[in-house]
C-alpha cells in the first residue's frame, strides 16, 4: 500500500483527481466506486476542471455510488444519487445509464 502525504485539502483534492484521471486513461471503460459527502467535493471540482480543459473523457466510464440513503431518498435532495448528481455527473459526460446505485426507494430493503 502506497501512503500520500499531502499539506491540505487542495493538495489531496487535486491528487486523488490525478489518481481517477490517470486511470481512466490506461482503461477508458473504468468502473469508479464513488463515495458522496462533503470531503469528495474538492476532487469532484477537479475533475470536472479536467474534464472541460479535455484531460480527460468519462463516457465510457462506469459511475457506482458506495452507498445511499434509506427511506425513500432516493430522488430527493438529501439522497446519495442526487448529491453526486450535483457535484459531479451533471458536469461530466458519463451517461446515465452507466451510473449505478443501490436502490433505496424500496418498502422491501432486503429484498431490494
Amino acid at each position: 500500500m502506497e501512503v500520500l502525504k499531502v499539506k491540505d485539502y487542495e493538495e489531496i483534492s487535486i491528487k486523488a483527481a490525478s489518481i481517477v484521471v490517470d486511470e481512466i486513461k490506461k482503461k477508458p471503460d473504468l468502473n469508479i466506486c464513488y463515495a458522496v459527502g462533503n470531503s469528495s467535493i474538492g476532487m469532484f471540482n477537479e475533475l470536472i476542471k479536467q474534464y472541460n480543459n479535455q484531460n480527460v473523457n468519462f463516457k465510457r466510464t462506469k459511475a457506482f455510488l458506495l452507498d445511499e440513503y434509506c427511506n425513500n431518498t432516493y430522488h430527493l435532495e438529501s439522497g446519495a444519487r442526487y448529491f453526486l448528481k450535483t457535484y459531479f455527473l451533471n458536469h461530466v459526460n458519463i451517461k446515465n445509464y452507466n451510473i449505478f446505485s443501490p436502490n433505496a426507494d424500496q418498502d422491501d430493503l432486503e429484498q431490494a
